[in-house]
């Protein structure tokens, strides 16, 4: 995937630009060029401000996110955004006060932000982020970089997001929080070293994430929470403890959950349906089923888990059909008294268990 480059390299400016440098009074400088309605180019150095507020159109172009830094020690975010449109790229933002704070927030219109880098947030839990879109705004966020946030991103009121090509690693929340009703289209991000979930979805029906790498979460990779309607498509999850974790009726397509506690896990009341979908080498099942779902399962593999292909406990009733169960360590499908799963012809080999099927009465 593609990152912004931190090189000592500079972005080019075209040529003749009028390059505002973080020297005394570049704040009159930025807002003369605004008012002209031109872009402002920023060159190398630090821009230190308490907090900017933007009502009107803005386009800010800096020399690279490791060589133009725009920097806040205020208790608020560095850059408040509710103009009409405002357009940001080559610049890295950092919040350095100790007081919790969003680095950049967005409450209306259109914001985008490309080849950027977000760093500082502080707050607590999912309360404070790189980003932050609020209210009615409608955030574009592509070849991103989030390092050392309490969450990278954040979505919540009525906003919409667009993120692609971006990349979070280090966060001590969630990676990418939507919420609260904000829609949101995730896709070829790359999510390392997440204190929480890595996604985590709730209350909306017009989400997607699709084509997006996720490692070493301390614990979930995505997060699908209850009434929470989702498309997961192509994403690779490993080393989290759930894969991908189901409270509500998401679509699983063509994802890959390796090297986890467990693969996809059912809880609660979810529903919704996975199909070919490749679950291996989890420590512990493939996909596990328990409450009072009711998923439909077809064309996954569950290969080489050490618990069971597919687990099915507690109250659970999916219908399981067509899946590859190969190699499992305590049998390719496993069911626990009450469950009632909707069994259809499933393909085994090599699986422990008498007929690859695994009963247990409590």
């Amino acid at each position: 995937m593609v990152t912004p480059e931190l090189s000592a390299t500079p972005f080019p400016f075209p040529e003749g630009a009028d390059v505002v440098e973080p020297v005394a009074g570049w704040e009159q400088k930025v807002a003369r060029l605004q008012h002209e309605g031109g872009i402002v180019y920023l060159g190398a150095g630090e821009f230190a401000l308490p907090t900017m507020l933007f009502q009107t159109k803005v386009h800010w172009v800096g020399a690279g996110p490791g060589i133009t830094r725009v920097v806040s020690t205020n208790s608020r975010a560095a850059v408040l955004l509710a103009s009409p449109e405002a357009k940001f790229e080559q610049i890295g933002f950092i919040h350095q006060s100790d007081k919790p704070a969003n680095v950049v927030a967005a409450t209306a219109g259109q914001a985008s932000f490309d080849h950027c880098e977000f760093s500082g947030s502080l707050g607590e839990e999912q309360s404070a982020a790189g980003i932050l879109a609020d209210g009615t705004s409608i955030v574009t966020v592509s070849h991103c970089r989030f390092t050392k946030n309490q969450s990278a991103l954040r979505a919540i009121g009525s906003s919409r997001l667009q993120m692609s090509h971006c990349e979070s690693d280090g966060t001590q929340g969630c990676g990418i929080s939507v919420s609260d009703g904000a829609q949101a289209s995730i896709s070829n991000c790359t999510f390392q070293h997440s204190g929480y979930a890595a996604i985590y979805l709730q209350g909306s029906k017009n989400l997607q994430v699709s084509g997006c790498t996720i490692s070493d979460c301390e614990r979930e990779g995505i997060v699908v929470a209850e009434k929470t309607v989702a498309l997961i498509k192509a994403n690779h999850i490993s080393k989290a403890v759930n894969g991908i974790e189901v409270h509500g009726s998401p679509t699983l397509v063509g994802n890959t959950c390796e090297n986890c506690k467990i693969g996809i896990y059912y809880t609660e009341n979810a529903a919704g349906t996975a199909t070919d979908n490749l679950c291996q080498g989890n420590s512990l099942h493939g996909i596990e089923i328990g409450g009072t779902t009711s998923p439909v399962l077809k064309k996954n593999r569950c290969l080489s888990n050490q618990g069971g292909g597919i687990s099915v406990y507690q109250n659970a009733a999916p219908d399981i059909e067509d899946n590859d169960l190969k190699n499992n360590r305590q049998g390719g499908i496993l069911i626990e008294d009450p469950a009632r799963p909707k069994l259809g012809t499933n393909r085994f080999d090599q699986n422990a268990g008498v007929n690859n099927i695994v009963r247990v009465s409590r």
